[in-house]
C-alpha cells in the first residue's frame, strides 16, 4: 500500500491531478492525503487558524469527492508551500508526492517553483504532471 500526497491549491490543475492518479494507483494500492498549505496566514491565534481551516475545507472536499473509493485524509497546514509539503511528507511517511506543474505564460519553459522545490529537496519520489494533459 502506497501513501500518496497530493498538494491542492484550489486551482483546476490541482483538482484535475486527483483524477490522474486514478490511472496509476487503484484504490486497493493507495491511501491518499490531500494537503492544502495556507501561505496567507501569519497568526498564532487558534481562533483565526481554525477559521482558515474551516474556510479551506470546501476545496479539499471537492477534491476528495473525486476519490470516493479511496481512503482519503484531508489536511490544511500553514507555512511556505514547498517547505510545508516536504515537512508533512517526511513526518507522515509519504511514499510519493503528486503535483501538477504550474507555470505562468512568461515562464512557460520552467516548472513551477513549488514543484522544483519538491523535486530538488524531497525525500521521496515526486510525480510532476503537466498542466494541460492528464492522459497517462
Amino acid at each position: 500500500m502506497k501513501h500518496l500526497l497530493i498538494p491542492i491549491d484550489g486551482s483546476e490543475c490541482s483538482i484535475q491531478a486527483v483524477t490522474a492518479i486514478k490511472q496509476i494507483f487503484p484504490p486497493s494500492h493507495a491511501d491518499v492525503t490531500l494537503l492544502t498549505v495556507r501561505e496567507d496566514v501569519d497568526s498564532n491565534s487558534t481562533v483565526i487558524l481554525n477559521q482558515m481551516i474551516k474556510d479551506t475545507m470546501p476545496v479539499l472536499d471537492k477534491a476528495a469527492s473525486l476519490l470516493l473509493e479511496y481512503n482519503v485524509n484531508k489536511v490544511v497546514d500553514f507555512g511556505i508551500a514547498g517547505n510545508t509539503i516536504l515537512r508533512y511528507a517526511k513526518q507522515h511517511n509519504i511514499d510519493i508526492i503528486i503535483i501538477t506543474k504550474r507555470t505562468h505564460s512568461a515562464l512557460s519553459v520552467f516548472l513551477g517553483s513549488v514543484a522544483v522545490h519538491l523535486v530538488k529537496y524531497g525525500h521521496c519520489p515526486v510525480i510532476v504532471l503537466p498542466e494541460n494533459h492528464y492522459e497517462l
